[in-house]
């Protein structure tokens, strides 16, 4: 039942538009705490960037809480919920938070003899930077589900 995992994320700059990219190199610790019941799964993982190579014309330093919480419904239906919380350390004020609120559902089926996890999930922005902008995000994800060949 209960998970932990203690690390180092790092994130590297692989856009080939430095416009669409900060050209900056992060390295940081992170977190997760989880526990798996009988009805599903919830935990947070939290992580932390710095910038520690590549363009310096501004720091980052960004603080991300990304909570998970999935209800088995049985038959491979789950309610789920995975925002993304974000605190930019360098943002003007009024503009360092990004606060997602929203959920969605998710299936296990199979295609052929692959297992895949399909998931759809809607957000409303309760904070947003004003540099974003955004105020709603839709996704839409397609996971292969293979088993832990290790384990």
């Amino acid at each position: 039942g209960f998970m932990v995992l203690v690390g180092l994320v790092t994130q590297w700059p692989t856009a080939t538009d430095v416009s669409a990219s900060r050209d900056q190199t992060l390295l940081g610790p992170q977190l997760l705490l989880g526990q798996q019941q009988d009805w599903g799964i919830f935990g947070a993982r939290l992580r932390h960037y710095e910038s520690v190579a590549g363009d310096d014309a501004f720091d980052t330093r960004e603080t991300f809480a990304d909570l998970f919480f999935a209800w088995d419904f049985g038959n491979a239906w789950q309610i789920v919920s995975n925002p993304s919380i974000l605190y930019d350390w360098e943002g003007d004020s009024g503009n360092q938070w990004l606060v997602p609120l929203g959920g969605g559902v998710s299936k296990t089926t199979r295609i052929g003899s692959v297992p895949l996890k399909l998931d759809a999930e809607v957000y409303y922005y309760v904070e947003t930077a004003e540099r974003l902008g955004v105020d709603w995000m839709l996704t839409f994800r397609i996971t292969p589900a293979f088993s832990n060949p290790l384990w």
